[in-house]
């Protein structure tokens, strides 16, 4: 604003000057076309203030006025005994519009120096960070790599510029990691992460783990992604450690805990004599926490086995809605004895597809047990087609999943406490872990929504044009 004042009062005081001059000719009688008088106090003023550009600039907005007086007969353009007065009103008003011109001028400077210095800070972060960014079109293909794929990868930025992302990506994790970024992009969503083997410079694989972000234009469409990937070999290594520790441990205990959980059969059919009412009730809390560890150790079996890649998908063409019908009836007796009211809207005609159907049946047995557990007074399972893909979701009445915990849903052994509902409940934490192993093995993909205090949904969607393939 200070700026403001200073260039304005300089414009008047050149004005001023330049009319003294004009008056001085005329005091001579030297006649001066009021154009040359107006194109003058313009010029003089902004080539002062803003540079012979703007000058330039003004003289011709001068011009434009005359013409477009001089084009209406009403308006006065004439050099009469009021002519002074008239030249003040136009250069001052000539003044104030010039004035606003190189204001802006010198805000979108400024704007350009903070866009430079912005687009400095951001290229420092890029070289100097230890993940690999990258910049890609819709299809994949690399349009920027920064320098650490170099040290990480061992290609240089001319290896990848022009080749497609999903070209160096492992093929038993390529279509995973193409359809799930493909997602992203079609349904413009946050960024996703996604865990897979990248062929390196020498031929052999190394475990990314990368951030997939879709970049929007000002139409607010996707017109490429950047991503960025940082070495996880390690920890999938430690990861690998660890599940063949828990398969094995888990096999070793199958044996002794069959053993006794057929010792505690044997007490409550009487095998070994009558037993009274303490003894009774001491068996029956074994044979609940025998059962309990027998799912623990069946869990995390599963799990390895998926994992693993030990475990093969026996696809078959399925409906979904069968499906679902078959599993609500499983569930009808236990929502029948907590009041809750159980209910499905399949979407008609729904496509078939290829799925192990068993597995999918122990995705919507998994969700449907949380929900039960959370609810307050009504579960729903949906199924519609959306986007080339059947997507289920079951969703509950209850207490929700607080924010900071959504990202925990699908790891391993995580039980996520609801604000109320639930309390006292100890499952394995791995139900969730297993179904998106399941899910990913199907090449969909799995999600929860959820609002604190109004409940949670779970989704799931499958595509309809997978065939065959047992991975």
């Amino acid at each position: 604003m200070k700026d403001f004042f200073n260039i304005k009062v300089r414009g008047l005081l050149f004005t001023l000057g330049v009319l003294a001059i004009i008056e001085t000719l005329r005091y001579f009688s030297i006649w001066v076309p009021k154009a040359v008088v107006l194109l003058t106090i313009v010029v003089v003023y902004a080539a002062f203030t803003g540079g012979l550009w703007m000058g330039i600039s003004s003289a011709l907005i001068v011009i434009v006025y005359m013409a477009f007086s001089l084009s209406l007969p009403g308006l006065p353009f004439h050099y009469g005994s009021d002519a002074t007065l008239e030249l003040v009103v136009v250069a001052v008003g000539m003044t104030a519009v010039t004035t606003v011109v190189i204001l802006l001028k010198q805000r979108a400077d400024a704007a350009t120096v903070d866009l430079r210095e912005s687009e400095e800070r951001y290229r420092h972060l890029v070289i100097n960070s230890r993940d690999m960014i990258a910049l890609h079109q819709v299809d994949g293909g690399y349009e920027y790599v920064s320098p650490t794929a170099q040290s990480l990868i061992g290609h240089s930025s001319d290896d990848l510029l022009g080749k497609s992302f999903y070209e160096f990506i492992h093929p038993d994790d390529r279509d995973l990691v193409k359809n799930k970024t493909e997602e992203a992009i079609l349904k413009h969503k946050t960024p996703i992460v996604l865990d897979y083997r990248f062929r390196c410079k020498d031929n052999s694989y190394l475990w990314l783990e990368t951030v997939v972000q879709p970049i929007l234009d000002a139409q607010k469409k996707v017109r490429r992604f950047q991503t960025s990937s940082r070495d996880i070999s390690e920890r999938k290594r430690a990861e690998q450690m660890k599940d063949e520790f828990i398969s094995t441990v888990s096999h070793e205990l199958r044996t002794p805990l069959t053993i006794i959980k057929g010792a505690i059969s044997n007490l409550k059919d009487g095998v070994v004599g009558p037993m009274n009412d303490k003894q009774t009730r001491v068996v029956e809390i074994s044979g609940r926490n025998v059962d309990r560890l027998a799912r623990i150790i069946n869990d995390l079996l599963d799990l390895s086995r998926l994992e693993s890649g030990k475990s093969f998908l026996n696809r078959r063409r399925i409906e979904i809605d069968h499906l679902i019908k078959e599993t609500l009836q499983n569930f009808q007796w236990a929502a029948k004895e907590k009041n809750i009211d159980l209910s499905s809207a399949v979407e008609p005609k729904l496509p078939t597809f290829y799925a192990d159907p068993d597995m999918i049946v122990q995705v919507l047995t998994n969700l449907l047990n949380n929900a039960l557990r959370f609810t307050r007074t009504w579960v729903k399972v949906q199924a519609k087609l959306v986007n080339g893909s059947v997507q289920v979701s079951v969703t509950d009445d209850g207490t929700g999943i607080a924010p900071e915990d959504m990202y925990l849903l699908f790891n391993k052994f995580q039980q996520i406490h609801r604000p109320s509902g639930g309390a006292g409940y100890k499952g394995t934490g791995l139900g969730l872990a297993i179904s998106k192993e399941i899910i990913d093995k199907h090449q969909g993909r799995i999600w929860a929504e959820s609002v604190v205090g109004k409940g949670a949904t779970f989704y799931f969607s499958l595509p309809v044009d997978l065939r065959g393939s047992s991975r």
